[in-house]
C-alpha cells in the first residue's frame, strides 16, 4: 500500500501472487485505503506470469520476495524490463545471517548465495546488500 500511495496519478503497482486468500484480505484493505485503481493482481505462479508480461512493459521499480529458489529466475525476466537507473529490490538475501562461509545445507539458502555473489559481479546493475532486518539487495539498473 505504501508503494501505491506514492505512485504519481497514472501510475501503476503490478502485483504478483499465488495465494488467493491472503490476497482477498489485501484487496479489502486496498479497497478501504482507496488504492483498489492504482493495485493491479496477477493471481498464479511468478515466473509464468512473468513471462506473459505485456510487450514493451516496463518498470522504474521492482520487489522481490517469494519463492527464494526462483529469485535468479525472476531476476533475469524483469532485468530487461527495467528502466535505466530503476531499482530492484531483493527480500531476505541475508538467510538469517546464515550465508557466506559454511556449507549451506538449505536450497533456498543456497539459492540466494549464489545469486548474492551474482548480483556482486553482474556488470548489468550496481548493487548493495543492506544489514536491514534479513537482508535487503538494493540493485540500480545501469
Amino acid at each position: 500500500m505504501c508503494i501505491a500511495r506514492a505512485l504519481p496519478p497514472a501510475g501503476r503497482l503490478i502485483c504478483l501472487d499465488q495465494n488467493q486468500a491472503w490476497t482477498d484480505i489485501a484487496r479489502k484493505y486496498w479497497t478501504q485505503a482507496g488504492l483498489q485503481d492504482r493495485i493491479e493482481l496477477r493471481l498464479g505462479q511468478a515466473i509464468p506470469a512473468l513471462r506473459k508480461l505485456e510487450p514493451g512493459l516496463t518498470f522504474d521499480f521492482v520487489f522481490i520476495d517469494a519463492a527464494k529458489t526462483e529469485y535468479d529466475a525472476y531476476y533475469e525476466l524483469l532485468l530487461p524490463r527495467v528502466r535505466l537507473n530503476g531499482l530492484i529490490l531483493f527480500d531476505n538475501m541475508l538467510w538469517g545471517g546464515r550465508l557466506r562461509g559454511e556449507a549451506i545445507a538449505d536450497a533456498d539458502g543456497r539459492a540466494l548465495d549464489v545469486l548474492n555473489q551474482k548480483l556482486a559481479d553482474d556488470p548489468r546493475v550496481e548493487c548493495v546488500l543492506l544489514p536491514i532486518a534479513d537482508g535487503i539487495q538494493l540493485c540500480r539498473k545501469r
